[in-house]
């Protein structure tokens, strides 16, 4: 549940970062000298979105062996 909700809010942040790249870019991505351009954009989109999904999950399960509930009164 933890990693769907953490997936979810990457995947969606990077989507709306997306808008404005796709924007700024737009006159050279129209350009033909640099139509090959359009395939590093989904790459690095594709390899955010990897990196982190991999870092939340070792995360949750660094967190998950330790005793949440003791930490937690101790806070």
């Amino acid at each position: 549940m933890v990693m769907n909700e953490k997936l979810f809010l990457m995947t969606f942040s990077v989507f709306i970062g997306l808008i404005p790249v796709v924007l700024s870019a737009l006159p050279s991505l129209i350009s033909s000298l640099y139509s090959n351009l359009w395939i590093w954009l989904p790459a690095i989109s594709v390899l955010v979105i990897l990196s982190g999904a991999i870092f939340c999950f070792v995360a949750i399960r660094m967190a998950f062996r330790q005793n949440l509930v003791g930490a937690l009164r101790n806070e």
